[in-house]
């Protein structure tokens, strides 16, 4: 037979250590302030380019990093701040959203602005004549009695 072991039982399970050490929370706090800092602007960029998307700009993505430098030195931005930024933008640069036309586009206005009157205008109220509005037949009709 074998004796039995001579040594002590265990007395008390051995003491919890600190679940951190000073340095680890700290780094733990830094972690978690980046967080914070990413997901702010996660949600500043998704709400400029919402507003951009809303505002009719051309390419939101392309547009919004320009709009983010100037709300973010300013500070957090809120909605309103966003919208007043967006509306100086589009009228700053109108290229950059839909419903621009460039100068040449737009054509020169006639000398002296003064628009030049219609070429035909029987012609201009037969084609609204023919949009089936009554209103506009009448006057088509009346045009042509009158000639």
């Amino acid at each position: 037979m074998s004796m039995p072991d001579p040594s002590p039982p265990p007395s008390d399970p051995p003491a919890p250590q600190d679940p951190a050490p000073p340095a680890d929370v700290a780094s733990l706090q830094a972690e978690l302030d980046a967080a914070k800092r990413e997901l702010q602007g996660q949600k500043r960029r998704g709400l400029i380019e919402r507003e951009l998307a809303a505002a009719g700009a051309l390419d939101a993505p392309a547009v919004a990093p320009m709009l983010e430098r100037t709300l973010t030195s300013a500070g957090a931005p809120e909605e309103a701040d966003v919208r007043n930024a967006v509306t100086r933008l589009r009228s700053q640069r109108p290229a950059l959203f839909r419903g621009a036309q460039p100068q040449a586009a737009r054509g020169a206005p006639p000398m002296g602005g003064v628009e030049p009157p219609p070429a035909d205008p029987i012609g201009e109220l037969a084609n609204r004549a023919r949009r089936g509005d009554r209103g506009s037949l009448l006057a088509y009709l009346r045009a042509r009695r009158e000639k």
